[in-house]
């Protein structure tokens, strides 16, 4: 009890740490955006109706050429970034204001997880929309705005990549589930009915919106030559496959010993983090009595990015996200001011034990990311180098890679 009056009196304390912490993972996996993010950021409905071609059919509807250029991308994919940090510290004060020892142990623990480190590392990723999105539902108040933002905001985020069904719709169906649990009403029912029906039949059209190869290769050869850089030309095949075409590519990967070790060994860096978050969510739950469906609810949401392992190869990443996604549904039940979870003295030392060996594991992990690079650790070697260089001036600002 002295402990939890003890982090009462220091919310700010933790969540000044909390945003050290998560500034610290996320330098981490720092970079620029890569070529494949930056191809399909050129994508438009030009030919027809595509795959996440949305924010490029956009920038041609407004006519600035200017917006297509990789220093306009890099402004437009770190500004998402920052703005996901900033909504994921503003949420985490939240969670914290009760006090709560085990909640601190929640943000905390997050905050040094491979899921930060991926989202810097995945800048440019159209799917950092759908988690924009998702964290904005999550931070308004009052069940008609989270509603109102989540019909005309999470459909475009589909339109931009359409994996947002399966990363993060998950969890707006839990909060409005939970929400319709605590204060049912028929309006919510219809809501979550149709909402759910437009998010699934929009991702089928997304989905199977492809081209001709021929089409695809015409444009691959128009777009490099329009913009002068080497585009990579395998982030155009989502133009021409669907998901049936991934399901057999990936029962290649699975049959190779590479592809599988790394599986492992992101699984084995992400996965008890989100299980340490979704026991202790599961805890509060009790705690307030949700039911079974609604527990089971919870746990399918926080696990569901593992579903794209069957047809898509980003190992590291997938795995990271379910660290994010068992973090949201933690920040939604967090919301409920949920009562203290009651342990035993025994197993509070466990949970005490649990989380200084994680954290410490965070802190300390080595993983292969995207494209040949690692996971960097303090004092950032490489980090402080592009800085020595750019103010040297022996290399430009920005640095466009190479794949």
């Amino acid at each position: 009890m002295q402990r939890q009056r003890w982090f009462a009196d220091s919310n700010r304390s933790v969540l000044v740490m909390a945003a050290l912490l998560m500034v610290y993972s996320a330098l981490k996996g720092l970079r620029f955006p890569n070529l494949w993010s930056y191809t399909h950021y050129l994508f438009n409905y030009d030919a027809g109706f595509v795959k996440r071609g949305l924010i490029g059919e956009l920038i041609r509807y407004v006519d600035a050429p200017v917006m297509l250029s990789y220093v306009f991308f890099c402004i437009f994919s770190f500004t998402v970034v920052i703005a996901i940090l900033i909504l994921l510290i503003h949420l985490a004060g939240r969670a914290l204001r009760d006090g709560d020892i085990y909640r601190a142990f929640c943000v905390l623990m997050f905050a040094t997880s491979v899921a930060l480190v991926m989202l810097t590392h995945t800048v440019g990723y159209f799917d950092h929309l759908g988690l924009l999105v998702t964290l904005l539902v999550l931070t308004v108040r009052g069940w008609r705005l989270k509603a109102a933002l989540a019909s005309v905001l999470f459909p475009l985020a589909l339109l931009a990549h359409e994996a947002a069904l399966v990363l993060y719709f998950p969890v707006l169906f839990v909060m409005f589930y939970l929400d319709w649990d605590d204060h049912p009403t028929p309006a919510k029912v219809v809501f979550l009915t149709l909402f759910t029906l437009v998010c699934v039949a929009l991702t089928y059209a997304v989905s199977h919106a492809v081209l001709p190869y021929e089409t695809v290769s015409q444009l691959y050869s128009a777009t490099q030559q329009q913009h002068g850089i080497t585009l990579r030309q395998d982030a155009y095949d989502v133009l021409h496959r669907v998901v049936g075409d991934n399901l057999l590519i990936m029962q290649d990967h699975w049959q190779t010993v590479n592809y599988r070790g790394g599986l492992m060994a992101s699984a084995l860096a992400a996965l008890p983090t989100a299980f340490f978050i979704s026991a202790l969510t599961m805890g509060y739950m009790h705690q307030l009595n949700r039911s079974r469906i609604s527990k089971v609810l919870a746990i399918l949401a926080s696990y569901a990015p593992l579903v794209l392992h069957i047809a898509a190869w980003d190992a590291p990443r997938f795995n990271s996200q379910v660290i994010m996604s068992s973090f949201l549904v933690f920040l939604i039940v967090a919301s409920s001011n949920a009562p203290s979870i009651q342990l035993s003295s025994r197993h509070q030392w466990l949970a005490t034990a649990v989380f200084v060996g994680l954290m410490l594991f965070n802190l300390t992990l080595t993983l292969a990311l995207f494209d040949g690079y690692q996971i960097v650790h303090f004092p950032f070697p490489a980090h402080q180098h592009y800085l020595q260089s750019v103010l040297g001036g022996d290399m430009p600002i920005l640095q466009i890679p190479s794949r």
